[in-house]
């Protein structure tokens, strides 16, 4: 089962309604996962308790590697970096409409 169809078993309805859901809000699930990720990534990195790597697999990334090419995008930082201010012209909302019309 792929995580769209077990997200769509979670809230108890089809993946087709869970998709037609998330357009009448203007969103899809890449949308939704990206913001969740990257919210979930802030608080994981102001923990500081976890290594990239287990931030990684707590986010659900299917490589290592995916963590820290997610967290330039979001914050123009490296992970090791990105629990301080935002980069220049980096703010909070800033960055995260990329990746808005990949597959819902």
């Amino acid at each position: 089962m792929d995580r769209r169809a077990a997200s769509a078993t979670r809230l108890n309805c089809s993946r087709s309604t869970l998709q037609r859901q998330l357009q009448s809000e203007g969103l899809n699930y890449r949308r939704v996962l990206d913001v969740t990720r990257r919210s979930l990534a802030d608080a994981y990195l102001r923990e500081a308790r976890f290594t990239e790597a287990e931030i990684a697999y707590l986010l659900g990334f299917s490589h290592q590697s995916s963590f820290p090419r997610a967290c330039q995008r979001w914050t123009g930082r490296s992970p090791s970096n990105a629990e301080e201010s935002p980069a220049p012209g980096q703010g909070q909302g800033q960055g995260q409409g990329q990746g808005q019309g990949q597959g819902a």
